[in-house]
C-alpha cells in the first residue's frame, strides 16, 4: 500500500517500518513517553552530565534535545501538532538531484541535507517535551496557535 499518494500521507505510523514491530508503538503522554513494546520499549538514555555532549537534562543525546525523558521516545507529534506538510514530495528529491542550481557537490549536500532529507527525521520520530515552550514563545512572539490548535493531539 502507498504512504504517499498525491503528495499527502496516508497513516505513515501504521506501515511496517514506522509500525509496533519494527520501531515500537508511540505514546505520546508524559505518564508513558516511551515506545511500548518493540525492543525499544523503555530503553534506558544513559545519563552523564560531565560527559563532552549531553542535553540540558544530563540525557547523552544532542546538547538541542530538550527531551526529559529518561526513554528512547519517538511521538506522532511535534510539540503537540499532527501536521505533515513539510513531507517531502518525489518532486523535491527529483527537483534537488536534477536542478542546475546545485551545480557542485557542496550545493547539492547543503541543499539535500535540508529540504529533502531533514524533515524526515522529525516527522518519523517527532519532537515532545516542548509544548509549554512552544505556547512560551507563541505567546512572546505574538504567534496565535489557534491557526495549528486543530491538528493538536
Amino acid at each position: 500500500r502507498a504512504l504517499v499518494d498525491n503528495n499527502t500521507i496516508d497513516n505513515v505510523f501504521e506501515s511496517e517500518i514506522l509500525g509496533h514491530k519494527f520501531f515500537g508503538s508511540t505514546n505520546d503522554t508524559d505518564a508513558a513517553p516511551t515506545m511500548l513494546n518493540s525492543r525499544w520499549a523503555y530503553l534506558a538514555v544513559p545519563m552523564n552530565a560531565s560527559a563532552k555532549t549531553h542535553n540540558a537534562y544530563g540525557y547523552l543525546r544532542a546538547p538541542w534535545n530538550m527531551n526529559r525523558s529518561p526513554f528512547v521516545t519517538r511521538s506522532q507529534t511535534v510539540c503537540g501538532v499532527k501536521s505533515w506538510d513539510s513531507w517531502p514530495s518525489c518532486q523535491t528529491h527529483y527537483d534537488v538531484t536534477f536542478s542546475d542550481a546545485y551545480d557542485s557537490w557542496y550545493n547539492y549536500v547543503w541543499a539535500a541535507s535540508y529540504t529533502p532529507h531533514g524533515p524526515v527525521h522529525t516527522l518519523i520520530g517527532g519532537y515532545t517535551n516542548c509544548e509549554v515552550g512552544l505556547e512560551a514563545a507563541g505567546k512572546y512572539v505574538g504567534f496565535d496557535n489557534a491557526s495549528i490548535a486543530g491538528d493538536r493531539k
